[in-house]
């Protein structure tokens, strides 16, 4: 009976086979130590070691014949599982990346926002302050001025001059001014020194949110990378076992291995293409 051998390739991670008229053979040794856990296939000898979760070949392990057709249907089904596991990890990191700026890049915002109206906010009481303590100078002046008027006035001999009533009254009435003034300006100051308040919880509360986003992005980003990690692995272990079943189903008779049976499937090209 007219055998056929499954020949495949790989391309740009799609597997694609083509069946071809063989004669039938051997396999050789399986290299079972390239093999992950999961892809540690007894039908070629290998065995796993569950403690050392280790893929190795034992040759007392009954060695039945293989179907190799079947054998790289499934292997090539296994790589097409992991590029599809793959893809939607890259899909994953992209959404996940996309999330991750937009949050912290409005959490960022709200804090520049805040710590600008804080900016704002402490410039106007320090504005005030200086307008309160230049004030406060010419309240001095004009108190000290009209003590001294106050002074030279109440000399008797010899007599104050005439116009000594007339110099403390517009003396009295500058201080006054100056004083009601200084009284404005300092209520500017407390409100002011209010504004700085209020402003400060804003910035303390967008600086707590930073540093939420900032910790929740870093544990995101550490969640992602392992998971495209796990999902190359996978698709590096499919491929490696790809390779092996196809590497070992094509080789030579060898003096050790298992009778092979190949058989043509006209289905092939519909399932990996």
């Amino acid at each position: 009976m007219l055998k056929f051998a499954l020949v495949c390739s790989v391309v740009s991670f799609a597997v694609l086979c083509s069946a071809a008229p063989i004669k039938q053979g051997k396999i050789g040794l399986f290299q079972c130590e390239k093999l992950s856990a999961s892809f540690c296939d007894p039908q070629f000898g290998c065995q796993l070691d569950s403690q050392a979760d280790i893929c190795y070949f034992d040759s007392a392990l009954p060695r039945a014949a293989i179907n190799c057709t079947q054998s790289l249907i499934d292997a090539g089904a296994a790589v097409a599982a992991a590029q599809v596991g793959m893809t939607a990890s890259i899909s994953t990191v992209k959404a996940v990346n996309w999330g991750v700026m937009q949050n912290t890049s409005l959490v960022m915002d709200t804090l520049k926002d805040s710590a600008n109206k804080y900016d704002q906010a402490i410039k106007v009481y320090n504005q005030s302050l200086i307008k309160y303590n230049t004030a406060m100078f010419l309240l001095q002046q004009y108190t000290d001025a009209l003590e001294a008027l106050e002074k030279t006035c109440a000399i008797p001999v010899p007599p104050p001059p005439p116009t000594c009533p007339a110099l403390i009254a517009a003396a009295q009435v500058k201080v006054a001014q100056q004083n009601a003034t200084a009284t404005t300006i300092w209520i500017q100051v407390t409100l002011s020194k209010k504004m700085v308040d209020i402003a400060v919880g804003p910035v303390d509360a967008a600086e707590a949110a930073v540093t939420v986003a900032t910790t929740a992005a870093a544990v995101r980003y550490a969640e992602i990378s392992k998971a495209i990690s796990l999902a190359s692995a996978e698709k590096d272990n499919a491929m490696t076992y790809w390779e092996q079943v196809e590497a070992a189903c094509g080789a030579p008779p060898a003096t050790v291995g298992a009778e092979v049976e190949k058989g043509g499937d006209d289905s092939l090209d519909m399932l990996f293409n």
